[in-house]
């Protein structure tokens, strides 16, 4: 009986190459959850401080807080521009980010 030919996966290698798939799965499922409750936590915290903070603020002692709402992106970058060009840029960049991280990190691929 002829074991297997050049280029073809044994059981044990079959086997590895199920486990590395699984995992790099699963770490990307893992990554984005992470990225879902941290924006979750985002959204949470700024509902939160829409609706309990005065627009005077509130003084805690060593710190005080006040709510102030940025009219851009980061430092008020954009804050000229229509909020469809905002966000078309800020897709563009999420896209590309993750297509960077998709190929920097492919899946595993079959034994040769």
């Amino acid at each position: 009986m002829a074991g297997p030919g050049p280029g073809s996966a044994t059981g044990a290698d079959a086997d590895v190459l199920a486990a590395l798939i699984a995992g790099a799965a699963r770490r990307r499922v893992l990554v984005a959850a992470a990225a879902l409750v941290a924006a979750g936590l985002d959204l949470t915290a700024k509902a939160v401080a829409e609706a309990r903070l005065p627009y005077a603020g509130v003084d805690l002692g060593v710190i005080q807080l006040q709510l102030a709402h940025n009219s851009g992106v980061a430092f008020s970058v954009g804050a000229a521009l229509p909020a469809a060009v905002v966000i078309a840029v800020t897709a563009a960049i999420t896209v590309a980010i993750a297509v960077y991280a998709w190929r920097a990190h492919p899946p595993p691929v079959a034994f040769s």
